[in-house]
């Protein structure tokens, strides 16, 4: 039997998404609050700048190596990065951003250029340095970490010495996990999530030291 193959469905990217009403982001984009003059950085797996909910965005990779990462490994770090800059629905629309990727549990065993002799170019010391060297006002850091080392410390501790805002994220999994997200450090403010209602916080969310 020959099959006749279905037509092609075009993706249709999403316009907007329900925390722009809650946070009244019209709002405060209509009194000029767009992020214009910040530069954030993001710190995650890498970003497809083709996405088209990031047509518009003011994106530049700053990563300090390369790895092979496939289709599903990008997905994250693309939300992320929309989350922030969107044109339709992000937080700072007209921020810049700085994407720096990292290895992730998508992509261990990934051959590339991260290995070196000094360590990891990818671990968070190295990539909190860079963002700072690179004149990041804010990280942001959705992924989890037992991290405990010096290296980490020192970084976190020259972000707060600079002025540099570290937010980071708790985990999905709605127990303590402090031990194993960075708002275990002094000096990173850890985000959990809420209910549709404004309710602290989901279910599935994680919390721990540090959070807000």
């Amino acid at each position: 039997l020959a099959v006749t193959p279905a037509p092609a469905q075009a993706y249709d990217p999403p316009t907007t998404q329900e925390y722009v009403s809650y946070y009244q982001l019209d709002s405060l984009r209509a009194q000029g609050y767009t992020g214009k003059g910040v530069t954030i950085a993001l710190i995650d797996g890498p970003v497809d700048t083709s996405a088209p909910e990031l047509a518009g965005a003011n994106i530049t990779d700053k990563s300090r190596c390369t790895f092979e990462a496939p289709a599903e490994a990008k997905y994250h770090g693309s939300e992320m990065a929309a989350l922030l800059v969107s044109q339709k629905y992000g937080v700072a629309p007209d921020a810049t951003l700085y994407t720096y990727a990292n290895r992730t549990a998508k992509t261990t065993g990934a051959s590339g250029t991260c290995d070196s002799a000094d360590g990891d170019l990818d671990s968070y010391s190295a990539l909190i340095n860079q963002a700072i060297d690179d004149g990041a006002q804010i990280i942001s850091i959705s992924q989890s970490s037992n991290d405990h080392s010096d290296e980490l410390k020192w970084a976190i501790a020259r972000a707060m010495n600079e002025g540099v805002i570290i937010m980071a994220s708790t985990g999905n999994t709605g127990q303590d996990e402090n031990d194993s997200h960075l708002s275990w450090w002094s000096g990173v403010v850890g985000v959990a999530a809420i209910n549709n209602q404004g309710g602290y916080a989901s279910d599935y969310s994680s919390w721990g030291q540090g959070v807000t």
